[in-house]
């Protein structure tokens, strides 16, 4: 009789293309995940989960195949009901159809424009390869109804904040923007492209974009050839070219090579190749107004560039096109070292929904590559580390599983990660074993002698020692987390911060330092005063414009109107002062200030300030001295470094240049915004070029066309719009400032010595800005009345342009100290703010000498933690 064939089983692998991820893969990439979020939620993107599954019908366009619906995707027909055949589905193919899809059926009822984020698992039936995966993670962020470029200059802006949020730190990233209708307005000169009939040279055209789609692959040559007649690889294929002529080919060229050192002469350049086509011009002022929103916002080209060689996706985007790449170098598969590339792009595509609704919905927004970005962080090893496994309670004796898993209960009740071993208890080295793999820090032991005397052994898993034999498990969890492990002298588990970074001490000891800086100010003669978190916005929109709102924290009372959380404490001081205050006075306060600081990397938006303002009519470098000497002096134990400046000298050297008023005011408003500064003194010094928008404006005003037929879309009045136009006129019309004089000018924004060195170079160069002078004097005053108070002069350090990135309040002496991180914030900053007295006390006609200065407690309390 045959013997029955055993049963077959199945095999235990994962598909082809897939794989699995286990505990210290997700959790890095949920964190990774979750620091994302953070900042989308901070731009005020709300999250959306959307199925995983959509009709095919709904994927459309976004098919690689839509004949053959199973190309591509995972698609499968549902059972026919009755004579009505099934219909498609597939699991999505990314996460920007079912915006699509959502964006149209919920039109009515979602806002407009609509912010969201999504992210989660995509999946393409595609041929795997190494690195090359079915199913992976994306995450994007869109904007949908929105035409504005701000939209896709902040889509950018947010993309520059994730990345350093995540733990990819300036000078290891580059966002690069450019612009589809740019390269549309270039094949239009170049002659494949008519305006007039979308469909002629369309066969030409998708050539030239797939030769620059493959620039990265080819180079600029293998590009030219299949600009021109074609081109043959390696091994012998040949494929065809666009058939261009010499002359198109190198206008092609000449725009993949026109990204210039700077923004302005980028667009410059492009203005000079795609100016002569409607929609090219079109695209080049849509770069223009995005680099100036960026710029304004602090956002420069160490971040964010304007970079015509950026291709991917030209056939698929309508407009602006950007792109993430990572600039530091990897080891590929072979040890040859490679910049790691792009992991994220994006751009708009304003025929989002128009399949939908037969109406077009303008849209922009990103996708980053989650498992690329994560493989990213792993490669500079700033991926999270592991999160430490369970405090594993063993068992000694089985009679007491119930006292063991009281125990875990207790554990995780005071908030500690716990479990039972719950195998084998015969061999309790197993047990420690166990214990081990699942990368516990500590084992909880308690035999017949320990329960006796009610104590447990602890047993260090990482360094194999007995950590604290006789204390009792109440004992031990009362302890903070940082004190339920034995100091790691010399040792570290993998993973662990390294040596040389700061301990960051909790909100409880910032506080501390904080009171008793606070103690220190008040016994200088200062009095005490509080503020209210939430300020009234329209004060600091009046002082700062609308700019604010990227740096601050906005909400709406329905009593007051629009408020803010404090970004700081000077203002609301000065306004107290100015109201009700009698001079001399001096105040201290101490609290919390919160401000978006994404830009700057990963800080905290909310923190303690501790601070000391001195309102005094009577010898201004008197107070200025007792200012900083009062800092310095508190600060001394922690060796900072000291610098100081004077916004004064500089504003006074600006009011000093022969040029018309306008263009001194102009200056003047951008003082605190270095490029912005800088690029206005360029283009008024005839060494820039005239911005491609602003020289089409000026066209316009000099033909008297500037207002014909174009749309009322802001506030301002017709008067308003007449004298905006009659100032740019005006500007246009004026001489350039004198070169001389530009050179004079950056001399003095580039000084930097030490005070006596610095003071002597102001004395001379007084002599060719006799505009300065009066400035420069104070500056003498000041720190003759610093030495007087013990301050050593000859030490500090003096920089001209010291303080121009502030609240923009400053106008005269500026101070900070400085940690050796230059990572770290000023541990302390102030300076003269006599012009805000001057605004905020203008309902009483009253204004008045003032300074004062800040302390980070928080900050300082790290420090003095690390010299301990």
């Amino acid at each position: 009789m045959a013997k029955d064939k055993a049963p077959r089983r199945p095999r235990a692998e994962s598909p082809k293309g897939f794989r699995d991820y286990f505990g210290a893969e997700v959790t890095g990439r949920r964190a990774m995940l979750d620091a994302i979020a953070a900042v989308y939620h901070r731009y005020g993107f709300d999250p959306l989960e959307t199925s995983a599954v959509e009709t095919v019908e709904a994927l459309g366009k976004f098919l690689p195949d839509v004949d053959r619906p199973n190309e591509g995707v995972f698609a499968w027909q549902e059972d026919a009901e009755g004579d009505r055949p099934g219909d498609w589905l597939a699991l999505r193919y990314d996460l920007t159809a079912p915006l699509a899809r959502v964006a149209a059926q919920y039109r009515n009822d979602l806002p407009s424009p609509y912010r969201r984020y999504a992210m989660g698992p995509v999946w393409r039936n595609e041929k795997p390869g190494p690195g090359r995966f079915r199913q992976f993670y994306q995450c994007d962020a869109d904007t949908v109804g929105s035409g504005s470029v701000a939209a896709d200059a902040e889509i950018c802006a947010m993309l520059a904040d994730t990345l350093e949020a995540v733990g990819i730190p300036r000078g290891d990233y580059i966002v690069r923007v450019n612009n589809r209708k740019v390269l549309n307005g270039v094949m239009e000169v170049a002659g494949v492209l008519d305006p007039t009939d979308p469909e002629r040279f369309s066969e030409e055209r998708g050539i030239v974009l797939r030769a620059i789609d493959k620039l990265d692959r080819l180079g600029l040559d293998g590009v030219r050839a299949l600009l021109g007649e074609g081109r043959k690889d390696e091994s012998g294929d040949f494929t065809k070219g666009a058939g261009l002529s010499p002359d198109q080919a190198e206008v092609v060229m000449g725009f993949m090579a026109a990204k210039r050192g700077t923004g302005a002469a980028t667009v410059a350049r492009l203005h000079e190749l795609a100016g002569g086509s409607a929609i090219g011009l079109e695209g080049v002022q849509e770069l223009e107004m995005i680099s100036e929103i960026l710029d304004a916002q602090g956002y420069g080209p160490d971040r964010i560039v304007i970079d015509p060689s950026v291709v991917r996706g030209l056939g698929y985007y309508t407009g602006p096109v950007f792109e993430a790449e990572l600039t530091f170098e990897i080891l590929d598969e072979k040890g040859r070292k490679r910049q790691f590339g792009s992991v994220a792009g994006g751009g708009r595509y304003d025929d989002l929904v128009k399949r939908f609704t037969g109406q077009s919905v303008p849209a922009t927004g990103v996708s980053i590559g989650v498992d690329r970005l994560l493989a990213a962080l792993q490669a500079k090893g700033r991926a999270g580390s592991a999160s430490p496994g369970p405090v594993v309670v063993t068992v000694m004796d089985r009679d007491r599983m119930a006292d063991y898993l009281a125990m875990a209960g207790d554990l995780r009740r005071a908030g500690i990660r716990a479990e039972v071993y719950l195998g084998n208890p015969k061999n309790f080295g197993n047990q420690l074993k166990y214990a081990d793999k699942r990368g516990s820090p500590v084992a909880v032991i308690q035999g017949g002698d320990e329960a006796g005397r009610g104590t447990v052994v602890l047993k260090d898993l990482i360094l194999g020692a007995r950590i604290a034999e006789g204390a009792s498990l109440e004992e031990w969890k009362a302890r903070p987390p940082s004190r339920r492990s034995p100091r790691r002298s010399g040792r570290r588990r993998p993973g662990d911060a390294g040596a040389g970074l700061m301990s960051v001490p909790g909100k409880a000891e910032a506080r501390a330092t904080g009171q008793r800086l606070l103690a220190a100010f008040r016994a200088a003669g200062a009095a005490e005063v509080e503020a209210d978190i939430l300020q009234p916005a329209e004060v600091l929109l009046d002082l700062y414009g609308e700019d604010i709102r990227a740096r601050a924290f906005v909400t709406q009372d329905p009593l007051r109107g629009e408020m803010m959380l404090r970004p700081d404490f000077t203002v609301p001081v000065v306004q107290m002062h100015m109201a009700n205050g009698a001079d001399p006075a001096r105040y201290c306060y101490f609290g919390e200030v919160f401000r978006k600081q994404d830009h700057r990397g990963p800080r905290a938006p909310e923190y303690f300030q501790v601070g000391y303002e001195v309102f005094a009519r009577d010898d201004a470098p008197a107070a200025d001295a007792e200012v900083f000497a009062l800092f310095a002096g508190l600060l001394a134990p922690l060796g900072l470094r000291a610098a100081v400046g004077d916004i004064g000298i500089l504003m006074a050297a600006v009011s000093g240049l022969d040029t018309i008023p306008g263009r001194k005011a102009a200056l003047l408003r951008h003082i605190w915004r270095p490029r912005r500064f800088h690029a206005l003194l360029d283009r008024f010094g005839g060494t820039a070029p005239v911005p491609a928008a602003r020289a089409a404006l000026l066209a316009r005003i000099a033909a008297g066309t500037a207002t014909t037929d174009a749309p009322q879309i802001g506030l301002r009045s017709a008067a308003e719009i007449d004298a905006r136009l009659a100032a740019l006129a005006e500007d246009a019309a004026a001489p350039p400032i004198a070169a001389a004089e530009v050179t004079l000018l950056n001399t003095l924004f580039d000084l930097a010595a030490p005070a006596p060195e610095a003071l002597a170079r102001l004395q001379d160069l007084a002599g060719e800005m006799p505009a300065i002078a009066p400035a420069v004097a104070g500056l003498a005053r000041r720190l003759e009345a610093m030495a007087a108070r013990g301050v050593d002069v000859a030490a500090l350090d003096f920089e001209a342009s010291h303080g121009r990135s502030t609240m923009e309040y400053y106008d005269g002496f500026v101070f900070s100290f400085r940690a050796a991180d230059p990572g770290l914030p000023p541990v302390a900053s102030g300076g003269r703010y006599d012009a805000l007295t001057r605004v905020l006390g203008r309902s009483g006609g009253r204004s008045i000498p003032a300074v004062g200065g800040v302390i980070r407690p928080g900050l300082v309390a790290s420090l003095e933690a690390q010299e301990c």
